[in-house]
C-alpha cells in the first residue's frame, strides 16, 4: 500500500477490484494512452492534466480474467525485452573494448603484425566544413541538415553525394 503524502501535482490511482493494477498500468503506458494523454494536456509554460480531466479519462476494459492475462502476456514480453536489453549492453560493452584494443594496435588479428602507423588525417581523407548556415534549414525536407543543433533540421537540397564521417 501507499503510505506519505503526495503534492497538489500528482494524482494517485488507485485500481478497484474489477481491474488488474497491471493490467491499468500498462494501459496508461499505452502508446495511444499517452497520445490521448497529451491531448487532453494543456497550458504553454506549465503542462497540465489536471484532476477533473484524469477523473474523466477513459480506458478500455475487458474482463478481469482477459485484463490478467493481457497483464500476464505483457509482462513476460517486458522481462524478454529487458533480457535481450542487457544481452545488447553487454555485446556494446565487449565491443568497445575490443575496438579499443584492435585499433590501437594492442591486439591483432590472426595473420597481422607490426605497428600501426599514425598519421594526420589530412593524409588519408579530406576534412571540410560545410557551406551552409543553420538559416538554410527547415523543419520539413527530404534530406537532413547537419548542424551543431541537438533538433533535426532537414533541407530540400542535396548538397553531398559521398561517404563521410561527420564530426
Amino acid at each position: 500500500g501507499f503510505r506519505g503524502n503526495i503534492a497538489r501535482e500528482i494524482a494517485r490511482i488507485r485500481p478497484g477490484p474489477e481491474i488488474d493494477r497491471r493490467y491499468l498500468a500498462q494501459q496508461l503506458q499505452a502508446e495511444k494512452t499517452q497520445r490521448r494523454i497529451e491531448r487532453a494536456t494543456v497550458g504553454t509554460t506549465r503542462r497540465e492534466f489536471s484532476i477533473a480531466t484524469v477523473k474523466g479519462f477513459e480506458i478500455a476494459v475487458p474482463e478481469l480474467v482477459e485484463q490478467t492475462r493481457i497483464a500476464d502476456v505483457l509482462e513476460a514480453w517486458d522481462q524478454a525485452i529487458e533480457t535481450v536489453d542487457k544481452l545488447i549492453d553487454n555485446a556494446r560493452a565487449r565491443k568497445k573494448a575490443l575496438m579499443q584494443q584492435l585499433l590501437t594496435g594492442k591486439r591483432r588479428l590472426p595473420g597481422f603484425e607490426g605497428q600501426h602507423v599514425e598519421l594526420p588525417l589530412t593524409e588519408v581523407t579530406t576534412v571540410k566544413t560545410g557551406d551552409s548556415n543553420k538559416q538554410d534549414s527547415l523543419d520539413e525536407g527530404p534530406y537532413i541538415f547537419f548542424d551543431r543543433s541537438t533538433e533535426v533540421r532537414r533541407s530540400h537540397q542535396y548538397l553531398f553525394d559521398t561517404e563521410a564521417v561527420i564530426v
